[in-house]
């Protein structure tokens, strides 16, 4: 019987978020369900392990930035997951011995597992509390006790805000937590998207979650982008402009070399709070406009798609608001999400794809 097996709210036999990822890691914390869950997403996604291993990479890396370069002194790892190599307090504390970690995370497995490893470390701790409840989680003793929130905080959620659905508006529960941290504190993020991806691993990741505890949202760059939305965005390595760029490419010292494709499964960003002077010049992340900004009916337009079945890719080409935009979508995503790109925009995003891979329109 293992630390999960037992506990209130523990279901062994549907896969959950926490004991998925272990599995991406090689983790041993995870059940039957977890494993034939994940090795079925491996065969449509050969970059799996990769792609788990470049969002780890980025925790660590954006950790001991934040606590070496930044001088932060204080974190809140939301969406913490399962303990695996180099945790949060044990990649800050290489930096910054004195600093204090708030694990979070909505899996009371994650508590369990944790507690043991964390019981004789004063300046860490962990609550369980769910990423959709921000006031539950800033209100709570163990935070209070743990975090001076009139000092900058680092702000850590790596691959979790994909678990908020579009109903519930990741965008403004990210502008709750921003307005409840002290100007100087940072926001590290990381989101899974399908941008660039082909149809059979995005069908499969959307399969998997589906039938999991908790639903997955693919998003695109300017989705993410929005969730940096009055943090100023930081350089992701030396010499490049402020962005949310591919997950490998924060902080990397060769980014040539770190940009692999399971890299490419993930967007992230780094912003810092700035003080209520900087705020109304500061340079945020663009809010790009949607089908309701522009006016688009969807339903109205003829979707041409690159495949069959839930998961593939259908695009639409429209004219609205003066400008020529490129709609994208992925059947079967219950959020019904549309992507709108301009026309320099969805070139790239065709750059390197084969011209004509789209049959005939989906009806």
């Amino acid at each position: 019987m293992t630390e999960g097996e037992g506990l209130a709210g523990v279901d062994p036999d549907t896969p959950s978020p926490a004991r998925l990822y272990d599995f991406y890691l090689g983790g041993t914390h995870n059940f039957p369900v977890d494993r034939a869950a994940g090795e079925k997403l491996r065969a449509a996604m050969p970059d799996l392990e990769d792609a788990a291993w470049a969002n780890r990479g980025f925790l660590g890396r954006a950790a001991q930035w934040l606590a070496g370069t930044a001088g932060v002194r204080q974190f809140i790892d939301i969406g913490a997951g399962l303990p695996t190599q180099n945790n949060t307090h044990e990649a800050v504390h290489k930096v910054a011995p004195d600093a204090r970690i708030l694990y979070v995370d909505y899996d009371p497995e994650v508590e369990a597992y944790a507690k043991p490893l964390i019981r004789d470390l004063p300046t860490v701790d962990i609550i369980t509390a769910d990423l959709r409840e921000p006031d539950v989680i800033l209100n709570h003793p163990g935070a209070r006790a743990m975090i001076d929130f009139a000092e900058p905080v680092g702000l850590l959620m790596t691959a979790v805000v994909h678990f908020v659905a579009d109903e519930n508006d990741p965008w403004s529960l990210m502008a709750r937590y921003r307005d409840a941290v002290a100007p100087g504190s940072y926001l590290a993020l990381s989101h899974v998207t399908a941008d660039k991806q082909p149809a059979r691993p995005v069908q499969a990741i959307y399969e998997l979650y589906e039938n999991a505890t908790e639903k997955i949202h693919l998003r695109p760059k300017a989705d993410v982008e929005r969730l940096f939305a009055g943090w100023v965005l930081m350089p992701p390595f030396k010499g490049a402009e402020p962005e949310v760029t591919w997950i490998g490419l924060w902080g990397a010292d060769d980014p040539e070399a770190a940009d692999d494709d399971g890299s490419r499964w993930l967007y992230a960003g780094v912003g810092r709070k700035p003080s209520d002077a900087e705020a109304s010049g500061a340079a945020t992340a663009v809010v790009k406009p949607t089908v309701s900004d522009l006016g688009i009916d969807v339903d109205a337009q003829s979707w041409r798609r690159s495949g069959e079945g839930a998961g593939a890719i259908e695009i639409a080409f429209v004219t609205a608001a003066g400008d020529n935009w490129v709609l994208m979508r992925v059947a079967g995503d219950p959020s019904g999400r549309v992507q709108v790109y301009d026309r320099r925009e969805w070139e790239a995003f065709l750059d390197g794809a084969k011209k004509g891979e789209f049959d005939d329109a989906a009806g």
